[in-house]
């Protein structure tokens, strides 16, 4: 296969509370490779940029899938690394799950044939390459875990989510020292089937995991989000979170971002005005050390014409992402103690059924979504990068070629 040619889309979206306008100017040859998984996971730090493509095929092998590594040099994205492992395996589906933290990378491969095990890669940029590291499995992996399905990095440890269908899911934790990588904790809630992990973050010594379908006040499927502390003793529980008066099927939990002080869950299940499925989303803050409250919840602020506001969400700082659908894109901002919606967005030159934003990645300023257009090859994904600031934004787009 060969390597990925990066495409470029530019687009001028203007903010404003107007609806934004578009202007696109596409360059030639972009033949997007179909069914490839492209996009549907992705991951930024500072320059760095990754894209996971589960469903690629590797040197014939069907679904192996691939990861590929962009660097924001001059303020332009560029094709930097293309990841693969060295003996690729039918349906390994390495790619579904990234994160990136400075020069450490970790891939999922959630093996989706054979045992259905699971793990994860890490790799460490050094000298300009990105070699493999170590392969990571959690000792509550078996037959059917999908083990790194979900995935989280930051310094020098690692959460890997496995479904463990025999017990308890969990989230494993893993740490480094001096290059040397062991399990460390297993990361559990007190209650079956709902979904534990069904979102992983991790920033510093808090881990914030969401259970979207635990049942809350008898409500099946509320939904919950657990957040963790790493101390002297261990990770400990430090506190759950719910939704404020837990309904039915929303789900809370399926979707988190956390930034190391704020955690954003959206509800795309969320009525508002009577609207089902409209959305909402809900920002936490840290009052006191320890204990975690609600600051802020946000309704979708065009629930009679965009539905799934918070399908997926990502937020640092004062900045964020969330996505209605996926169809369209909007930015949140946080500007005198509180936060705002912007007008929604997605590419001019996408057509009318395609997805946009089906992930969402945020870091120093600069976004990156995933999304996919119907034709003339189906489910054919890009990724699009944009900075956030000043009254336009200039949309990049990233695509594979063939």
């Amino acid at each position: 296969m060969r390597r990925p040619v990066i495409s470029l889309v530019v687009a001028i979206l203007l903010a404003s509370t107007a609806p934004a306008q578009t202007e696109t100017t596409e360059l030639p040859d972009l033949h997007p490779v179909p069914l490839s998984g492209f996009a549907e996971a992705v991951s930024m730090d500072g320059n760095a940029l990754v894209v996971g493509a589960r469903l690629t095929s590797v040197s014939g092998v069907a679904s192996a899938g691939q990861a590929y590594m962009y660097r924001k040099t001059g303020g332009t994205w560029k094709f930097d690394a293309e990841l693969k492992l060295a003996v690729p395996e039918l349906n390994d589906e390495f790619g579904t799950s990234v994160s990136l933290s400075g020069d450490l990378l970790v891939v999922g491969a959630p093996e989706l044939s054979g045992a259905n095990t699971g793990r994860a890669w890490v790799f460490r940029r050094t000298a300009g390459a990105w070699n493999v590291e170590t392969e990571l499995v959690p000792s509550t992996a078996s037959l059917g875990s999908a083990a790194g399905t979900r995935v989280a990095v930051d310094g020098n440890t690692v959460l890997i989510y496995a479904e463990n269908p025999l017990g308890l899911p969990t989230v494993t934790a893993f740490e480094s020292l001096a290059g040397v990588w062991s399990e460390t904790a297993i990361l559990t809630s007190p209650v079956s089937g709902n979904d534990f992990g069904s979102a992983v973050s991790l920033r510093g010594d808090i881990a914030v995991i969401g259970a979207g379908d635990e049942t809350v006040s008898g409500e099946l499927g509320a939904g919950a989000v657990y957040i963790f502390r790493r101390t002297g003793l261990g990770w400990v529980q430090e506190f759950k979170l719910t939704e404020q008066g837990p309904t039915a099927a929303h789900h809370f939990g399926r979707e988190v971002a956390f930034d190391g002080s704020r955690i954003l869950v959206g509800v795309d299940q969320a009525s508002v005005e009577g609207i089902a499925g409209a959305g909402r989303l809900y920002f936490y803050g840290q009052p006191g050390f320890g204990t975690w409250a609600l600051d802020q919840e946000l309704e979708n602020p065009n629930a009679f014409g965009t539905l799934g506001f918070g399908a997926k969400v990502a937020i640092e700082g004062s900045l964020g992402l969330a996505s209605y659908g996926p169809n369209e894109v909007g930015t949140l901002r946080f500007e005198g103690g509180k936060w705002f919606a912007e007008p929604t967005f997605r590419p001019a030159a996408m057509d009318a059924v395609g997805n946009f934003g089906l992930a969402l990645a945020l870091s120093s300023g600069d976004a990156a979504i995933g999304g996919s257009e119907s034709g003339p090859l189906p489910q054919a994904n890009s990724a699009y990068t944009f900075t956030l600031g000043g009254g336009k934004r200039n949309l990049t787009h990233l695509a594979i070629q063939i």
